[in-house]
């Protein structure tokens, strides 16, 4: 199982390695790949074919464009479980009902992300998974320019039906820590 991490914390990236442990059943090999900005993160999905789920830290400081967030399309369409990583309550609870996958709070015990990740590798590894990436996603995606394959369609900004929640996900892309 490979777990890519991107976030811009080394403490985050720490915690997580931690955490591995706790993972069930004992012994489950878990690879990890660390990324400390959206840059990094492309290289290694360009390098790294089987990326199972990513760890995502919902805001990393750099201006909008700059976080992981934008990367979500790409990830899905590549069947990477994406699981929102935050210390944000609102980016949380935006991510978990955009992605339909609770959110890891940062500040967890090791012991608590290592059953979240329990869960999450079951759901990724089940049969039928899949998550599917609304209008809004692909706009970012082409917005901040980073699908690696262009072949997302672009919807103008006028087609977008969006939710508070998304429109909240939207507004925070300028926000820095």
């Amino acid at each position: 199982i490979t777990l890519l991490i991107i976030d811009d914390q080394d403490d985050a990236h720490q915690l997580i390695k931690l955490s591995l442990r706790h993972i069930e059943p004992q012994g489950t090999r878990v690879r990890l790949l660390h990324a400390y900005n959206r840059r990094k993160a492309e290289q290694l999905l360009q390098r790294e074919p089987d990326v199972h789920l990513a760890l995502l830290d919902t805001r990393m400081p750099g201006g909008p464009g700059s976080d992981g967030r934008w990367l979500i399309p790409a990830l899905i369409e590549r069947q990477i479980m994406v699981i929102p990583f935050t210390v944000f309550d609102d980016a949380a609870s935006a991510m978990q009902e955009l992605l339909g996958v609770p959110a890891l709070a940062k500040w967890a015990a090791p012991e608590e992300i290592g059953r979240h990740l329990t869960t999450a590798i079951a759901r990724r590894f089940s049969a039928g998974f899949s998550q599917q990436p609304g209008p809004w996603l692909t706009f970012l995606a082409h917005e901040g320019s980073v699908a690696p394959d262009d072949s997302l369609e672009t919807p103008t900004p006028a087609t977008l039906d969006l939710s508070p929640s998304e429109i909240a996900i939207l507004l925070c892309e300028g926000d820095d820590k």
